[in-house]
């Protein structure tokens, strides 16, 4: 295993961030987010295409990206379709 514990409070602050976009969001019936362990915050979705559960997931990385890291939200290039 890899890297260390988060915080419990930056752990939580991640869990609150995600569901908050997932609330939002039209899938938030069939999404979530937890963290079974205290090294990992998962957050699923299940849709009948992957189009809107990759744009549902790439709000949360842009959330956290801009929350924890103050960075501009840049998307991947392997994230272009």
């Amino acid at each position: 295993m890899a890297g260390s514990k988060l915080e419990r409070n930056r752990r939580q602050e991640a869990l609150d961030k995600a569901r908050q976009v997932i609330e939002a969001h039209p899938l938030c019936a069939t999404a979530g987010a937890t963290s079974p362990d205290g090294q990992i915050v998962v957050v699923r979705v299940l849709a009948p295409l992957v189009e809107p559960a990759m744009a549902l997931l790439k709000q949360v990385w842009l959330a956290w990206r801009g929350h924890f890291w103050q960075q501009a939200a840049s998307s991947p290039r392997i994230w272009s379709m």
